[in-house]
């Protein structure tokens, strides 16, 4: 069982309202404002504003007179009722001789009433018999507590314990008060007009629903503080969860959002129910009671009302307006008023009629947009054909120029292995040329630096026998080889009489302005390629930071740690670019935190699934857009600067031309390299940073492989130029 009071089923309750105001009997004063009671109870009970009953769920009995008839009536309508079923009797109330309760009817006599009267014995069997799960009654009669009583007696068999979720409501215990006759005419009675009071009126701060046990507290203090005898109840298992009326003082949420509203513009900008209700074209008891939600405000006067409080510089909540109006077509839906279902009804109809017109639209959009991108992959597929012939045209011709090659590289290898041989013979020959060569040095050297003490020739020799003795060079010349002639003994010639011929200078020293100059340059340039492997380190970091970085709002993030930024965006444009290659397919993005929009390449169903006005969601790494996502699609956003690289090649170049000037400065043979260095070393410095930083590959991979290739290209220049 839950707390909370919910409606009755009134497809299966019956309402029972009873009340005797004429009497034939002398006995019994006569009660106008009996019958004027039961008429004001059967309108509360209809009234869809607060009880809610249908009128065919209803049957008022006015001036009872045969309880032959009364009675089955009773017994037929309790049987058939299986939800709530609810008797109100109005009238004079008779004690019996033995204490029972007895309600009298037209035709009652004082004398006997239990012969014309209706015992409340004879209701609460009724009661018992009904299938009924919550049963109330309600009497506003003389002594009406001796039905509580009667129900309270555990010791009968038709006590409390039988009866399961029952509710008894009776004007007082002992005899009730009656306004003066000569007032009845247009008057109720006192109890059930301060209970009707109570329900039109409501609770503030109360329930949707109000359930009697709810109301009795505040009727019971009504009642007192009129100075009229007070009521009682007694209530058991789930009749006090039995949802008696709507709460009228209840405030809906969209009334309360309203008032809010108009509170806010009252409390910075002082603005009046009059001016509102003046540039709402409305009066001002409309407005307040839009206000107070004794009526719902139509949508006009919504939109009008939250225009006005802009104009006037009212701070509202964003998304005030969409709230205002899910509110109002919520308390649309659920008024019990036949009047605003119809609006509500109207209001939906018209939404859907919209929503349908845009569905149509967008049916008719897509279906243009299908039929020119079918155009479109035609046309592609037609381009595609084109160029797939011309690749295999393209295919068949390298492959032809590649066995071309092929074939001149085979006579190239045959042509390499003939001179192979040749080359052999030669070395050998060479190897042979150099071993007499040596035996020719050694043998001049001896010649040019004749050993000390060797005698010359007398100056009175004869020329012929000088000419007939053997000459030295001829004896190394015929000897063995170049070991017999080192073992020989040396060969000695008469000494001159002149000075000895002296021996070659010694080499120069080298200047020391060129040495360091040449340090300055080599210096130099290696501290400019310095520079520029920073910039390509720094370069190469700054891409590659945001790979394994936190989100943020992670837990356990420190403060000041660099994070990855969620953010949407909105498509505000897709286009495709069409190369030699492949068509790269890109969509215009504008950022919730950035002004303009940012061009993304994506893939092509990434392409295919968004449109202008999706919402894409995007990670950013110190504002900047690393990756772009939506609906399992993902697409990298590279940080790469071009420029950046450009600088880097520059640096790279230039050190590297200036660092080999340095350090071949003294045997420059080819200076035309110098000049080329710079252009070959840069571009491939450039090509090799760009694929690097593209690639997004780790500083640790790219900086070993980028300082490799450039020992090699700095060898390579300093090879050339000294050629």
């Amino acid at each position: 069982m839950t707390d909370r009071p919910e409606p009755p089923d009134f497809a299966n309750s019956r309402a029972i309202l009873i009340g005797t105001g004429t009497y034939r009997s002398s006995g019994f004063q006569p009660l106008p404002a009996a019958l004027n009671s039961l008429t004001a109870v059967e309108q509360v009970l209809t009234d869809p504003r607060l009880c809610g009953w249908p009128p065919d769920r209803i049957t008022a009995i006015p001036d009872p007179s045969d309880i032959r008839e009364l009675l089955p009536q009773l017994r037929e309508l309790a049987r058939e009722t299986r939800g709530v079923l609810l008797l109100y009797y109005v009238g004079h109330g008779v004690i019996l001789p033995r204490g029972q309760l007895c309600l009298t009817l037209t035709d009652t006599n004082p004398d006997h009433p239990d012969a014309g009267g209706l015992v409340y014995d004879r209701v609460r069997e009724v009661f018992l018999d009904s299938p009924a799960k919550v049963k109330v009654v309600v009497l506003d009669c003389c002594y009406s507590g001796r039905a509580i009583e009667a129900l309270a007696a555990g010791a009968a068999p038709a006590g409390a314990a039988h009866i399961r979720g029952a509710y008894i409501l009776v004007a007082s215990d002992r005899a009730a008060h009656v306004v003066p006759l000569s007032e009845q005419a247009e008057a109720t009675t006192s109890f059930t007009g301060t209970l009707l009071e109570l329900i039109r009126d409501g609770m503030p701060g109360g329930p949707v629903w109000l359930t009697l046990g709810a109301l009795y507290p505040h009727l019971q203090d009504r009642l007192r503080q009129r100075a009229l005898p007070p009521p009682n109840q007694l209530g058991t298992d789930s009749a006090n969860l039995f949802a008696f009326t709507r709460n009228a003082a209840h405030r809906s949420p969209f009334a309360t959002a309203l008032a809010a509203a108009f509170a806010r513009g009252r409390l910075h900008r002082d603005v009046t129910l009059e001016q509102l209700a003046q540039e709402s074209d409305r009066s001002p008891e409309e407005v307040s009671s839009y206000l107070s939600g004794t009526a719902i405000a139509p949508r006009d006067f919504v939109d009008a009302f939250l225009a006005a409080l802009e104009r006037h510089g009212v701070p509202l909540p964003p998304g005030l307006l969409g709230t205002l109006h899910e509110l109002r077509l919520t308390e649309l839906r659920e008024s019990p008023l036949p009047a605003v279902q119809v609006v509500y009804l109207q209001e939906v109809t018209e939404q859907l009629r919209q929503e349908v017109t845009v569905l149509t639209r967008e049916r008719d959009d897509e279906r243009r947009g299908r039929l020119a991108d079918r155009a479109l992959a035609v046309r592609e597929a037609s381009r595609l054909a084109a160029r797939l012939t011309a690749e295999e045209a393209r295919s068949r011709r390298l492959q032809e120029s590649s066995e071309e090659k092929d074939r001149r590289l085979a006579a190239a290898v045959a042509f390499a292995h003939i001179r192979e041989s040749d080359l052999v013979e030669i070395r050998r020959e060479a190897d042979s040329l150099g071993r007499e060569l040596g035996v020719l040095r050694l043998q001049v050297q001896r010649l040019m630096d004749p050993a000390d003490g060797e005698p010359s020739p007398p100056a009175d020799a004869d020329p012929v026998v000088a000419a007939a003795a053997p000459s030295p060079v001829l004896a190394l010349a015929t000897a063995p080889g170049p070991e017999a002639g080192r073992t020989a003994a040396p060969v000695t010639r008469p000494q001159s009489a002149g000075p000895s011929r002296p021996r070659p200078p010694r080499r120069a020293p080298v200047p020391v302005g060129r040495v360091l100059a040449q340090g300055l340059l080599l210096l130099i340039g290696l501290s400019v390629v310095g520079v520029g492997f920073g910039r390509f380190l720094d370069e190469s970091v700054r891409v590659t930071a945001h790979q394994g970085a936190p989100a943020c709002g992670s837990p356990g993030l420190a403060a000041g740690v660099d994070c990855l930024k969620p953010e949407t965006g909105r498509v505000t444009a897709t286009f495709s670019e069409d190369g030699e290659a492949s068509t790269a397919y890109k969509i215009s993005v504008l950022r919730e935190t950035a002004s303009g929009t940012e061009t993304y390449t994506v893939g092509k169903r990434f392409y295919d699934d968004v449109a202008s006005g999706t919402e894409v969601d995007l990670k950013v790494w110190l504002g900047h857009v690393v990756e772009t996502s939506y609906h399992g699609h993902r697409a990298d956003v590279p940080l790469y600067d071009r420029w950046e690289m450009v600088l880097v090649a520059l640096l790279i170049g230039v050190g590297t031309t200036v660092a080999v000037l340095g350090g071949v400065l003294a045997r420059l043979e080819n200076p035309g390299v110098l000049w080329g260095a710079p252009a070959v070393i840069g571009f491939t410095s450039w090509m090799g940073s760009s694929i690097f930083v593209q690639a997004e590959l780790s500083p640790w991979v790219t900086m070993p492989v980028g300082v490799l290739c450039w020992l090699i290209s700095s060898a390579a220049a300093w090879g050339f130029a000294t050629v």
